[in-house]
């Protein structure tokens, strides 16, 4: 479990530190002129997403835990012992 968290803790990381740079210059190599207020724009859009992709970092974080929970629990309940 740590390494996983661990690699999605260094994946968020990465998407949010390279998400606006490749976004904003796929735009401009396409020939396309960056205006303040598509900038803006597209700074609001980019922090929306980013707002989205560490929620789904919490929801894969909680089905992991509560999988092990279910599994161990399963297997303390199948036990021949009890």
């Amino acid at each position: 479990m740590l390494y996983r968290a661990k690699f999605y803790d260094t994946l968020g990381h990465m998407i949010n530190c390279f998400m606006s740079v490749t976004v904003f210059s796929v735009y401009i190599y396409l020939g396309n002129t960056l205006t303040l207020s598509q900038l803006t724009l597209t700074t609001i859009m980019l922090e929306r997403i980013r707002g989205r992709i560490g929620y789904s970092q919490y929801l894969y974080t909680n089905y992991f835990s509560t999988m092990e929970s279910m599994e161990k629990l399963w297997k303390f309940y199948t036990a021949p012992e009890s």
